[in-house]
């Protein structure tokens, strides 16, 4: 397990990617739907299966379903979550200050209220399990 404690950087804006080896029970078919999980992970996150891209999530819950397809019995698991630049702003107080005033305007203001409340960058457990058949997120 990845932990996100190694983000320490509270001006932090961009991507954090990690990986994990995975290995399923079975030989995934084709036909079957299989469902990732990210447990604990905040902002945006894009999901590649042995550098295959099959999903991009970016609302709770930060789940997806993919095709047996896409999946090996055995391979990587890549994920890659990110946050806004304004993660970096809101840690910089006095940025807007540094700026042309009219370069300044109420989208700036309420852009920094939004990021004070948004979740900091974090990432937790990564579950992969098969869906039984018929059944949805």
């Amino acid at each position: 397990q990845v932990s996100d404690s190694n983000v320490k950087d509270k001006e932090f804006s961009g991507e954090v990617t990690y990986k994990a080896n995975y290995q399923l029970p079975n030989i995934p078919q084709a036909d079957e739907r299989y469902k990732i999980t990210l447990e604990n992970t905040s902002a945006s996150a894009r999901i590649a299966i042995n550098g295959k891209q099959v999903a991009t999530v970016g609302i709770t819950p930060m789940e997806a379903i993919i095709k047996g397809s896409d999946l090996k019995q055995d391979g990587i698991i890549e994920i890659t979550v990110a946050n806004t630049s304004g993660n970096e702003i809101v840690a910089k107080k006095d940025y807007f200050a540094s700026l042309q005033k009219e370069i300044v305007g109420p989208y700036h203001v309420k852009s920094i209220i939004f990021e004070q409340i948004a979740p900091q960058i974090k990432f937790g457990t990564v579950k992969i399990s098969k869906l039984k058949q018929g059944e949805q997120l």
